[in-house]
């Protein structure tokens, strides 16, 4: 057997400390050194949110506002430090095959889910092979699990067709397990345990008041010694932009993430009473894009989607939709992903409005006697200031070219449903995980075989056998170098055919309010982590 820290070294040597991370990816250094002294107990932590969770099922998604609230309900295996290290959760210890095609885990003993239910086994094995690889929008990251044994209920082995970086990754970052027992048997999108759920986690769903509050409450018996610090998690619900702002810089918040405007960062970097941070966030960064439903005319026509990305001024949608804080996007995968984003392998579309029209006018889509070629309804999710900004920038620049845009608003949920679920939509903009691994966040949405129902699958309908067999080479190969190869083809295939436009990076910022420490500091997807928190006004215990 190999053990986890041999996997560690071959993935490459870790930065050597937190602080030279950060002060080199020109992070905030406000919230470095918050490990404290003797953690405190009691109070709560209010988490401003943009938008109410559609449902409570993290089995479904990885949408943002329910990722935040159920990641303090369920637990992983294992789940990815600060520096994508690997750290123990359920699962206490484990070992990979020589061969790289099994994975032995060794669950704590004495978990219960909060309906006091142990948790065995047998729930990894339900959750993985009936809801991770099927129903997950990252699902396919699971191709090449071809089973799951049970030798006994504190034992599992994931057994692999080929062997693979991701996998593991992935089962550290989004493969949450659920409860077998409510689960099983039932139509699994409908269950009422999706918007009740029960957990194995750190705290226990209480209460939803839809469109205003979400409470979670101490899980007095969870299995880890002391944990949680904390006793209640409250998701509060607050649309506009502005008033979660104010509500944080009151404390009316305690946290707030993503959706913070890019013009409130200087005053709340300002403000002694609030730490501001992108620290503790490499395995979420994303892609702000415009994807477009190749099923639909005139979108599934290469020539139309290189006008369209030709009239763009991009450096302009980046830095007013951003306000300044992010720089356009030209690929799939993220800059951040040194080790899988080349540049130099990316087809960059100038902004040149003659050239798209005459591309458009070659295309078969002349301007009427009105002056339109064409209509386009372009969807873009209430609340996400940035990306309403961007839709109405595109509906601008595009009405230079002859194509008559309108910016629809929708809630996340029914946004998701009409784009992902039903694809009845001919663009939309959102914005996209692509970390920690390509093979996780961004080959989800081109593989041809993840055209399917699913929220952050391939909502485009791209499809190209190419890009599926390298996709799929990628993400089995050993060899982070050749890996690296395979993705710089990919780049330069996926540019060419530019299934969806990119349009701005992202690496997520959060504020939080001073009083609370030891935040962003154990996980690569720290704004899901809350629950190791502790309040300095806190009791010792």
């Amino acid at each position: 057997m190999v053990s986890a820290s041999t996997l560690l070294r071959r993935a490459g040597p870790l930065p050597r400390s937190l602080a030279a991370l950060s002060l080199a990816l020109g992070l905030s250094t406000a919230a470095l050194g918050q490990e404290s002294q003797t953690p405190l107990y009691g109070g709560a932590m209010i988490v401003g949110l943009a938008t109410d969770p559609a449902g409570l099922n993290i089995g479904l998604t990885t949408n943002l506002s329910e990722s935040m609230v159920t990641s303090s309900i369920f637990n992983k295996l294992v789940r990815l430090g600060a520096n994508e290290e690997f750290l123990p959760e359920l699962a206490e210890s484990w070992e990979i095959a020589e061969d790289g095609l099994s994975y032995t885990f060794h669950l704590h003993d004495g978990v219960t889910w909060h309906d006091g239910t142990p948790f065995t086994s047998a729930d990894v094995k339900f959750t993985l092979e009936q809801i991770t690889k099927p129903l997950h929008p990252q699902g396919n990251t699971l191709e090449t699990m071809v089973s799951v044994e049970t030798p006994d209920e504190r034992t599992v082995v994931v057994n692999l067709s080929e062997p693979g970086e991701p996998v593991l990754v992935f089962l550290a970052l989004r493969a949450y397990i659920l409860p077998a027992h409510l689960y099983e048997g039932t139509d699994i999108r409908e269950n009422p345990a999706n918007t009740a759920p029960i957990g194995t986690g750190p705290f226990k769903f209480t209460q939803w008041d839809r469109g205003s509050h979400i409470t979670l409450e101490r899980n007095e018996d969870y299995f880890e010694a002391g944990m949680p610090y904390l006793d209640q998690m409250i998701y509060q619900i607050l649309p506009d932009a502005s008033s979660r702002v104010l509500a944080l810089e009151t404390g009316q918040v305690d946290y707030l993430t993503h959706d913070i405007p890019s013009t409130s960062l200087e005053t709340l970097r300002d403000n002694p009473d609030i730490v501001v941070s992108n620290e503790g966030v490499s395995a979420i960064v994303n892609i702000g894009q415009m994807m477009l439903n190749h099923d639909r005319e005139p979108f599934g026509d290469v020539r139309v989607r290189h006008a369209l990305a030709m009239a763009l001024d991009k450096d302009f949608v980046a830095e007013r939709a951003t306000l300044g804080a992010f720089a356009r996007a030209d690929g799939p995968i993220h800059s951040a992903t040194g080790w899988a984003y080349d540049a130099d392998a990316l087809t960059i579309y100038p902004f040149d409005v003659a050239a798209a029209e005459a591309l458009l006018d070659e295309a078969g889509y002349p301007r009427g006697e009105s002056g339109t070629r064409f209509d386009m309804e372009l969807l873009v999710p209430r609340g996400r200031e940035d990306q309403m900004r961007a839709g109405d920038i595109i509906a601008e620049m595009y009405r230079a070219i002859g194509v008559n845009v309108t910016v629809n608003l929708l809630d996340a949920a029914a946004l998701s449903e009409v784009s992902y679920i039903n694809r009845n939509y001919d663009a939309m903009i959102n914005t996209v995980t692509t970390g920690p691994d390509p093979a996780i966040g961004v080959q989800r949405q081109y593989m041809s075989t993840n055209i399917r129902p699913v929220p952050f699958t391939n909502a485009a309908g791209y499809a190209n056998p190419e890009v599926d067999a390298l996709f799929t080479s990628a993400a089995v190969e050993v060899d982070r170098a050749a890996r690296a190869e395979l993705y710089s083809h990919i780049q330069k295939i996926l540019t060419e055919d530019l299934p969806v436009i990119w349009l701005w990076e992202t690496t997520p910022y959060s504020a939080w309010r001073s009083t609370f420490t030891n935040i962003h500091n154990d996980s690569a997807a720290a704004n899901y982590y809350l629950w190791s928190a502790w309040s300095t006004q806190g009791d010792a215990r």
